[in-house]
């Protein structure tokens, strides 16, 4: 689960078959608010990422100084359409150009999160643009560990051709890599995941939970706005529902079933306890600290009318069942900070709130 002070890296490589416009650009930008409720730093790669496969061989390009053509755009659905078209790549040799790859594609991809830096209306301390690449042996450790990526056959169904699949495989690993000489978790999406699914199975890497769970209970805060997101990571109690969430998620996935429902199901139970407990906290200490003062205030041999004591004995009783209400709101303080979450998720839009 996120820790005390967490970050998130997110690799151009590993987010690359996403980052086009449309849908799976809106869907990454969702995708990125969740992390930036959940972790205290999100890392973004800076510049541009560019890969192209196809059955006879395969090309990437990482620049980190150009976010690509125009001002960097996201790259559009139809010129990602290319499968089955003609590419190369050449190379000056003497005065001419030497073909050193021809063939079909499968993959073009061009990926930059420049549109992320440009949509944000200030410049959050808590999301950072920057260039991070691994030393050549861990390049090498890369290609090794993608080579076990292909032949463990999940990238088989995606991609028929070699090339391609260990294009990918290749950016999964260095992304996961990276991340790892990082000590950070890292965020894939969906196609470099499932690549990734492998480390999961074998016991060398584990899955950072929580993401699930608060979209499950609160769906509608992938669509606040980078403002409310920003106001929503000052709220007090939110380390401690990054936590809460952590834990219903690994509920949910221990009971099985739909992971939303029995995410649902274990939220709403924590809420109940912990409203409960909150509620509770002053009047029980009030009737357990009463009747001990009552009995004192019988049999103990007071000065003066027993309204002298009992003036004095009250404000102390209350006192005190305040002081324990307020110890008991800051355990529970990712009660307030839950639904602080679905008023500003029911500003962002109406519509949502909480699930259930």
């Amino acid at each position: 689960m996120p820790g005390p002070s967490s970050r998130m890296y997110f690799p151009l490589r590993g987010n690359a078959s996403t980052l086009v416009s449309g849908a799976p650009g809106a869907a990454f930008r969702r995708r990125l608010k969740v992390a930036a409720l959940l972790f205290d730093k999100i890392i973004l790669d800076a510049g541009m990422w560019v890969g192209m496969a196809g059955p006879r061989g395969a090309f990437e390009l990482r620049d980190p100084a150009s976010d690509g053509p125009g001002e960097g755009d996201w790259q559009l659905a139809r010129e990602r359409h290319h499968q089955g078209r003609p590419w190369h790549l050449s190379m000056e040799s003497g005065g001419a150009w030497v073909p050193l790859v021809q063939s079909s594609t499968t993959i073009s991809w061009r990926a930059t999160f420049a549109p992320i830096r440009r949509e944000l209306p200030h410049a959050y301390d808590w999301i950072e643009f920057e260039s991070f690449d691994l030393l050549d042996a861990d390049k090498q450790l890369a290609k090794k560990m993608a080579q076990e990526a292909v032949q463990d056959g999940l990238l088989a169904a995606a991609f028929s051709d070699g090339p391609t699949r260990t294009l990918v495989a290749e950016s999964m690993t260095r992304s996961v890599l990276l991340a790892a000489r990082m000590r950070v978790p890292v965020s894939l999406d969906k196609l470099h995941a499932t690549a990734a699914a492998m480390f999961v199975a074998r016991g060398q890497a584990r899955p950072v939970l929580g993401a699930a769970a608060l979209t499950a209970v609160l769906p509608a805060v992938r669509d606040l706005t980078w403002e409310q997101v920003n106001d929503a990571r000052a709220f007090e109690g939110l380390p401690r529902l990054r936590a809460i969430m952590a834990d219903v998620e690994a509920e949910a996935l221990r009971r099985g079933g739909p992971l939303d429902e029995a995410a649902l199901r274990a939220f709403h139970a924590e809420y109940a306890k912990a409203a409960r407990q909150t509620e509770s906290a002053l009047g029980s200490l009030v009737r357990s600290v009463a009747i001990g003062g009552i009995v004192s205030l019988a049999t103990l041999p007071v000065a003066g009318p027993v309204g002298i004591a009992a003036a004095v004995a009250i404000p102390a009783i209350i006192e005190t069942a305040q002081a324990m209400r307020r110890r008991r709101e800051r355990e529970n303080s990712w009660l307030t900070a839950a639904d602080r979450l679905r008023v500003l998720a029911a500003i962002s839009r109406p519509e949502s709130g909480y699930v259930g």
